[in-house]
């Protein structure tokens, strides 16, 4: 036992958490599960990234769930190109240093092991950080009673231990929020709105007026209140000084309360400058990125599991600076539901909460509508119609109808086929299809059992559903893998 305070200070002192670290076990983890990728559901259920002390183990291991779940299963060469192109390999000391993690490993079987000591060493190194703070409050003397830092250091143990089930939360435990709005039911505070049409529609126009509107703090089109405030650009398409300045001054905004972001950007790696930014406005009220594809940086934005863990960190930017954030995205050519013909993946309608289509008036060539295509947080489904027009000097703005209209996008924006569009029970497998899909990709064989349980129709008609949603087939031994573009 520690003979008196002063010894048991001294004691804790030296033991700083950067020397409870065991890299050794976290590179035996990983290569446990390049040899047996069956572990990784059981050891992702003790261990996340955070648990790992080295940067590189630990942002590998990521990658590896991230692939696991993609493939439904595991691919070395896809782990090592990622992991290889998003800089990984180099700070575990390249591939000769992953071959060598798998070849050390006496077992695979032992990745439980690994995984439950990794988990315990993070323990460690937290206990050490908690105990460190408690006597740095005692060393300050009367400033706190002895009864108070107790209080803290019990309520940190307990947080401590209860880590075991680190995804579980009571939600008796999760305060209700009310969802905070820039435009009442259509763009939500912290949260992504995408905004989708066919180029040339005036996509980067209407954010232009959307932005002016946000510095001046100007009512809505349809009379709903604007709070003020500045506003983030990324503009990769408009030059600043000949496109979105003459745009943004004939709309009449407050050009002083607008900052773009002339850098290249990066989202998957680069939040950290968006964030300097956001704070930088100072009363930032809104964040453009026109277009997101323009950002994705080396985040194929094809696949669903690299565009969720790219857009997962921008959400919770938004969420942290209470911003609203429109990203513009252009429609893919060809036919099938508007929903569905975003570029790249779904997973980008997927992740934001409100999705909204640009779409040409069918009544009148030079109007279009802003379609409603989904809205999770609202129960605004109208659409608003407005019109590209000179606003002087031959610099384009907009004109409004104050009026919404309820429109179904689908009936028109040229999304049917020539001859009346799919019929019922095609529309309903589409529909089924990409929901099935957008969870990730699916074997052939799996979906058409599925289907027909649910009596959507032939193999044929999935496969003619397939083809309207433009799903990517690649070939899987006697079957074949569907992917969502």
């Amino acid at each position: 036992m520690v003979a008196n305070a002063s010894e048991a200070t001294k004691t804790i002192d030296a033991l700083a958490p950067g020397q409870l670290v065991d890299t050794v076990m976290e590179q035996s983890l990983i290569g446990s599960l390049i040899l047996e990728p069956s572990l990784i559901e059981q050891v992702r259920r003790l261990v996340g990234e955070a648990e790992f002390a080295h940067a590189g183990w630990g942002r590998l291991y990521g990658l590896m769930l991230e692939v696991y779940d993609e493939l439904e299963g595991f691919d070395i060469n896809t782990l090592v190109n990622r992991a290889r192109n998003r800089d990984i390999l180099a700070l575990i000391g390249g591939v000769d240093r992953l071959v060598e993690a798998a070849e050390s490993v006496p077992s695979a079987a032992s990745g439980l092991y690994y995984a439950k000591t990794v988990r315990q060493y993070k323990k460690r190194r937290d206990l050490v950080e908690l105990l460190q703070r408690s006597g740095a409050l005692l060393r300050e003397g009367v400033a706190w009673e002895v009864e108070d830092v107790a209080e803290q250091l019990r309520r940190g143990v307990d947080e401590l231990m209860s880590r075991d089930n680190p995804d579980v939360v009571r939600l008796a435990d999760v305060p209700a929020v009310k969802v905070p709005w820039l435009w009442a039911g259509k763009i939500a505070v912290g949260r992504l709105t995408m905004l989708a049409g066919d180029p040339g529609l005036g996509k980067s126009l209407l954010t232009l007026d959307i932005a002016a509107r946000v510095t001046r703090g100007e009512d809505w089109p349809d009379g709903s209140a604007c709070p003020a405030g500045s506003v983030i650009l990324l503009s990769a398409e408009d030059d600043l000084g000949d496109t979105v300045r003459p745009r943004l001054e004939a709309a009449a905004a407050d050009l002083q309360r607008v900052h773009c972001l002339t850098a290249s950007v990066d989202l998957g790696r680069d939040l950290p400058a968006v964030r300097d930014a956001l704070r930088s406005a100072g009363d930032a009220k809104l964040l453009i990125i026109d277009p997101i594809s323009a950002y994705c940086g080396k985040t194929d934005s094809h696949l669903n599991a690299e565009v969720r863990a790219m857009l997962k960190p921008l959400g919770d930017l938004a969420a942290e600076a209470g911003v609203a954030v429109i990203a513009v995205t252009h429609l893919r050519k060809g036919e099938g539901r508007t929903l569905y013909r975003s570029m790249g993946s779904m997973a980008f309608v997927a992740a934001a909460r409100s999705a909204w289509a640009v779409i040409r008036d069918p009544d009148n060539e030079a109007d279009r509508l802003l379609m409603p295509l989904k809205n999770n947080l609202g129960k605004d489904t109208l659409a608003m119609r407005f019109r590209p027009m000179d606003l002087g000097g031959e610099v384009p703005g907009i004109g409004w109808d104050p009026e919404p209209m309820a429109i179904d996008p689908d009936t028109l924006d040229g999304s049917r086929t020539r001859r009346g569009g799919p019929g019922p029970t095609r529309s309903a497998c589409a529909t089924w299809l990409a929901e099935q899909l957008a969870a990730g990709p699916e074997r052939f064989s799996v979906l058409a059992r599925r289907a027909a349980d649910e009596k959507l129709g032939s193999r044929a008609t999935l496969n003619r559903a397939a083809d309207e949603l433009g799903v990517k087939r690649s070939r899987l031994l006697r079957d074949s893998l569907w992917t969502l573009p």
